[in-house]
C-alpha cells in the first residue's frame, strides 16, 4: 500500500498523484464504510456544564477538560502533561480487522506562534495493555489529526499542504484503519461542513505502517501542542476555563473493536462505609458534577424485595461527596443497598451490601493497605487476592495517593480561591484509588486515613493544624502548605465514613479531626492521627548547622536523645487523652488494636536503596520520633492490651516495642505497600541480639537510630535494592515487578477465643483462590502473638486473684489514690490474677458494664 496525502485544493499535489491516491481512497472506503461488528456514537448532554463528560469516559487530565452545551472541551495546562480522553466502553482487540472514527473538531484562540494539535489516538497501550483502565495513563499509542495551521498528520507522515483556517472552526476529522498482522494501513480525512450539516472530503493522508508489536489497546482524542513548553499555566480561577480545542460527535465502528457496556465510571464512583454501636456512617464518591448542581444522591435499602429510599444527600461543592448516616441499624442481618444520583435522563447507582456485624465470629479479619504508586493500575490483582481474603475491615493506612499518580502535576492552594480547581486536581488522583479498590469496599466496613502524600506533602509534621510558619518551609518547620479549606475537603473524602471523633474540636485553622473508636466484630479499633499535632524538626534541630536534610540524621556520632527536647509532641494532648479513656473502654469488645500511619519506632536502615550511601542513622519523619511522644504512645497501647497496626514504610515488619527494658510492650505491624515506590530496607550491620531460633540475623533486639528498644521479628526487604543479582533477565510480568519490590499487602486475625493476634504479610498472586493454605506469604510470617504479650513488662508482684461466676469478663485495674489506669482487658476464663509493676493499693475492678465488682485496696500478695 502507497503512501500519499490528497487536498481539493488546486496546485498542490501534481495531478498522476491525485489520481492515484483516489484510486487508493475509492479500494480503501470500499474495505471500511461498512464494516460490521461494536460502534459507538457519544450523546452528551446539551444542557449543563461542568467537569464530568460522562460515566464512559476518562479524561487527562480532569480539570483540564469540560463538558459545555453537549461539548467535550480541553484546556491544554502545563500541569496535564497529556491531554486526551479515552472511551471506557470500547477497545481495540489484538485480532486483525478494520475500524474508523470520526469527530468534529474545532480549534480555539490560535496563535500561529504556538501550533496545536487535536485528533486521534490509538492502540493506546500501558503497562498491562490487554487491561484497559492500565492503558488509562503513562500510556503510548499512534496519533493521527490536524494541527492549528492546518496540516494533517499521521504516524510517519504530515501533510505539505494545509487546510483554510475557516475550516478549523468546525473541521470533520475522520480516521479509518485497516490492520493486517504486522502492519496496519491507515486513512486521515478532512472534511468541511456545509449548511445542510453534509460535509465533503478536502483532504486526506494515508500511510502503511509496519508494526513492532500487535495493534490493540485503548481509543483516545486528544489536544496537545507541537512543542511543550508552549502549553499556559493554568488559571487559579476554576471558572476561567480557557478553552483551547472542542469536540463532539465522536464516533467510532468496526470490527476490530471489543465492547463492554459495564465498564463505565460514574455518576457515583463508589461508597465508604462503616458500623458502629449501631450507627452506619456512609461516604458516596461523585462525579464532579459543577457548582451549579441541584440534584441530590439518594441511598435506598432493599426490604421486602424493593427498594426503599431512606437518605438523600447535597452533593460537596469541592469534595464531591454524598454523606449518609443512620441510627438506630440493625446491625444483625445484611442488608443490601444502593445510592443513585439522577444525571439528566439516565439514573447512575452504586450497590453493594452493609455486612451484618460478624462479632459472633471466632476470628475477625482485617486487611492493611496503603502506599499507592499508580504503576499497577487498577491493582486487581490485588484487589483480587483481598477479596478471596474476605477479611471483615479493610485499612487503608494513608497515602491512597502520590503527588505524580495519574500522570499529571499538582495545583497548590494557598488562598482560598484556589480551593476549586485544586480540589478537582487531587480528586482524580483519590479516584485511581477508589476504582482500585471499590469492589472489595462496597461490601465491607472500610477505615481510610490520610498520610503526608494525600496532602501534597512529602513529609509532613502537622504542628496541631497550623500553616507552615512564616519564612518557614513545610520540609523541616512543619505545617500545612496547602489552604485549610483544600484540606478539609481531603479529610471529607476520606475520613467521613468513620464513627463520630472522640472530641470534634477543631484544630487550627479550624481543621478538623477523626481520631475516634471504631467497635465491629468485637474488636475496639482506636483509629489515631499521628501526624496532624507532631512537631516539626527544627524545634529539636539547629537548621543553620545541621548538615543536609534537616530530617535525617546521617551523623553516627550524634547522640538522638538530643532530639528529644522538651515541649515536643507526636500524638499530642487530645490524642493522649483519648487513648487513656479508650484503653480501659472494652464494651462489647474481646480485643483492641490501634489503627495509625505509620510505626512508632524508625525500622528502616537504607533510604533509596541497598548501598552505603543509602543508610540513614534516623527520620524525623518515623513515628521513632520524639522519644518522649513515642514512648507514651506504647504504654498507652499496652495499658488496652491493644496492637497497633501501621502502614507508610513500603516495608512489611512485625516489631516488639519496648520502652524501658526491650518486649515490655506491645508489636506492632506495618503492612507492605500497594505499591512500593520510594525503597526502604532493614539490613542491619550487626546481627540482632536474643533472636528467636531459626531467626534471621536482622531480626532480634536493636536501639533504632532514636535509641527506641525494638526488636524486629519480621522485615520484608525488597529484592530489587537488596539482591538485584537474583532478578531474571528479560522483561518483567506486572507481577513480578510488584514482587521484585515487595509490594503486597498485609493481613490481621483477631483470634478471639485463644485470645491470640496473627499477622501475615503477603505477596500478590495473580488469582488466588479460597483455598488459602495453597499459598506462601512472605518470608518470616506468619507470626502468632497473644493479647498477654501485649502488656509484656515484668510485674514486680500479683493482686489476689479475681473469680467471677461466668466467663468472659473484663478487668480493670487502676492506682487507688490517683486513679490512674493501669491497664485492662478481655479475661475468656473464670478467674485472673493481676499483675502489677510498683507497690501501691490498687483498683480492681471485674465484671461488664452495668454489673461491675469493685475490689478495693488491693495490694501485692
Amino acid at each position: 500500500m502507497s503512501n500519499g496525502t490528497n487536498s481539493s485544493f488546486p496546485n498542490i499535489m501534481p495531478q498522476k498523484l491525485i489520481s492515484y491516491c483516489i484510486f487508493w481512497f475509492s479500494i480503501f472506503t470500499m474495505s471500511t464504510a461498512f464494516v460490521a461488528g461494536a460502534s459507538y456514537s457519544s450523546n452528551l448532554r446539551n444542557d449543563v456544564t461542568r467537569s464530568y463528560i460522562g460515566k464512559e469516559f476518562w479524561p487527562n487530565p480532569q480539570m483540564d477538560w469540560q463538558l459545555n452545551e453537549g461539548r467535550m472541551e480541553v484546556m491544554i495546562s502545563k500541569v496535564g502533561k497529556t491531554h486526551d480522553i479515552h472511551l471506557l466502553t470500547h477497545q481495540l482487540k489484538p485480532e486483525q480487522g478494520s475500524f474508523s472514527q470520526s469527530v468534529q473538531l474545532s480549534f480555539k484562540d490560535v496563535d500561529p506562534k504556538k501550533i496545536k494539535r487535536a485528533g486521534f489516538k490509538f492502540g493506546v497501550v500501558g503497562a498491562m495493555p490487554e487491561e484497559y483502565r492500565s492503558n488509562l495513563f503513562l500510556s503510548s499509542g499512534f496519533m493521527a489529526g490536524v494541527t492549528s495551521e492546518g496540516k494533517l498528520f499521521g504516524p510517519g507522515l504530515i501533510s505539505k499542504s494545509s487546510l483554510p483556517a475557516s475550516v478549523l472552526e468546525d473541521l470533520h476529522l475522520i480516521l479509518n484503519v485497516e490492520h493486517n498482522e504486522d502492519h496496519f494501513v491507515y486513512k486521515l480525512e478532512a472534511r468541511k461542513r456545509s449548511n445542510q450539516e453534509k460535509s465533503s472530503t478536502i483532504m486526506f493522508i494515508n500511510k502503511s505502517v509496519k508494526l513492532k508489536r500487535g495493534l490493540l489497546g485503548n481509543l483516545t482524542l486528544f489536544a496537545d501542542y507541537a512543542q511543550k513548553n508552549h502549553a499556559a499555566t493554568i488559571p487559579p480561577d476554576i471558572q476561567n476555563f480557557q478553552t483551547d480545542v472542542t469536540f463532539k460527535n465522536w464516533e467510532i465502528s468496526g470490527d476490530k473493536l471489543n465492547q463492554n457496556l459495564d465498564q463505565t465510571f460514574g455518576p457515583i464512583l463508589w461508597t465508604q462505609y462503616t458500623l458502629h454501636r449501631g450507627i452506619m456512617k456512609m461516604t458516596a464518591q461523585v462525579a464532579p458534577m459543577g457548582k451549579m448542581n441541584k440534584e441530590r444522591a439518594h441511598l435506598e435499602l432493599l426490604k421486602d424485595g424493593e427498594w426503599k429510599r431512606v437518605q438523600s444527600s447535597a452533593i460537596h461543592e469541592h469534595a464531591s461527596t454524598a454523606h449518609f448516616r443512620i441510627e438506630n441499624w440493625n446491625s444483625q442481618k445484611g442488608i443490601p443497598y444502593r445510592v443513585v444520583f439522577k444525571d439528566g435522563d439516565s439514573i447512575g447507582e452504586w450497590k453493594g451490601t452493609i455486612r451484618k456485624d460478624p462479632k459472633d465470629k471466632d476470628t475477625i479479619k482485617l486487611a492493611a493497605m496503603s502506599c499507592m504508586k499508580d504503576g499497577a493500575f487498577p491493582n486487581h490483582f490485588l484487589q483480587q487476592n483481598v477479596i478471596a481474603q474476605d477479611p471483615d475491615i479493610l485499612f487503608f493506612a494513608g497515602d491512597q495517593l502520590y503527588e505524580g499518580n495519574g500522570g499529571f502535576g499538582i495545583v497548590r492552594a494557598k488562598k482560598l480561591a484556589d480551593v476549586p480547581r485544586a480540589s478537582l486536581n487531587y480528586l482524580q488522583k483519590y479516584w485511581i484509588f477508589g476504582w482500585s479498590f471499590r469492589d472489595a469496599m462496597k461490601d465491607r466496613p472500610s477505615v481510610v486515613i490520610p498520610d503526608d502524600h494525600d496532602v501534597y506533602h512529602g513529609n509532613i509534621w502537622g504542628l496541631g493544624g497550623g500553616p507552615v510558619p512564616e519564612g518557614g518551609s513545610k520540609g523541616s518547620d512543619g505545617g500545612y502548605e496547602m489552604h485549610a479549606e483544600w484540606v478539609r475537603m481531603v479529610e471529607r473524602t476520606q475520613v467521613s465514613n468513620l464513627p463520630d471523633p472522640y472530641d470534634p474540636t477543631p484544630v487550627l485553622q479550624d481543621i478538623g479531626v477523626y481520631y475516634t473508636d471504631f467497635n465491629y466484630g468485637g474488636i475496639s479499633m482506636a483509629v489515631i492521627e499521628d501526624r496532624k499535632f507532631k512537631s516539626g524538626p527544627a524545634q529539636a534541630v539547629d537548621k543553620k548547622t545541621h548538615k543536609g536534610r534537616v530530617d535525617h540524621v546521617r551523623d553516627p556520632n550524634l547522640d538522638p536523645m538530643v532530639l528529644d527536647k522538651p515541649g515536643l509532641h507526636l500524638l499530642g494532648d487530645r490524642q493522649e487523652k483519648f487513648l487513656e479513656e479508650w484503653a480501659g473502654d472494652f464494651r462489647d469488645a474481646s480485643m483492641k488494636a490501634i489503627l495509625s500511619q505509620s510505626p512508632f519506632c524508625a525500622v528502616a536502615t537504607h533510604h533509596g536503596g541497598g548501598n552505603e550511601n543509602n543508610i540513614l542513622i534516623a527520620d524525623l519523619d518515623s513515628n521513632g520520633w520524639p522519644q518522649s511522644g513515642r514512648n507514651r504512645a506504647i504504654e498507652l497501647a499496652r495499658k488496652g492490651h491493644a496492637v497497633m497496626i501501621h502502614g507508610d514504610q513500603h516495608l512489611a515488619t512485625v516489631v516488639h516495642h519496648g520502652v524501658d527494658e526491650w518486649n515490655d510492650a506491645g508489636f506492632s505491624f506495618a503492612g507492605a505497600g500497594i505499591y512500593n515506590g520510594y525503597p526502604r530496607l532493614w539490613a542491619p550491620k550487626e546481627a540482632g541480639k536474643n533472636r528467636r531460633p531459626n531467626s534471621p540475623v536482622y531480626t532480634g533486639d536493636f536501639l533504632d537510630g532514636f535509641h527506641n528498644k525494638i526488636n524486629v521479628w519480621a522485615a520484608a526487604n525488597r529484592m530489587d535494592k537488596q539482591f538485584p543479582e537474583k532478578i531474571k533477565d528479560g522483561p518483567l510480568t506486572m507481577l513480578d515487578k510488584l514482587n521484585n519490590t515487595a509490594s503486597g499487602y498485609g493481613i490481621v486475625k483477631f483470634h478471639k477465643n485463644q485470645q491470640e493476634i496473627t499477622f501475615e504479610s503477603w505477596p500478590i498472586y495473580e488469582e488466588m483462590s479460597s483455598d488459602l493454605p495453597r499459598y506462601q506469604t512472605h518470608k518470616g510470617w506468619p507470626i502468632t502473638v497473644s493479647v498477654d504479650q501485649q502488656y509484656n513488662r515484668k510485674p514486680i508482684g500479683y493482686l489476689p486473684a479475681i473469680k467471677m461466676k461466668q466467663k468472659n469478663f473484663i478487668v480493670r485495674v487502676s492506682k487507688e489514690n490517683s486513679g490512674e489506669l493501669v491497664y485492662a482487658r478481655r479475661v475468656n476464663g473464670k478467674s485472673f490474677r493481676p499483675k502489677v509493676f510498683e507497690k501501691g493499693s490498687y483498683l480492681v475492678e471485674a465484671g461488664l458494664p452495668g454489673a461491675w465488682k469493685s475490689f478495693k485496696n488491693q495490694k501485692i500478695n
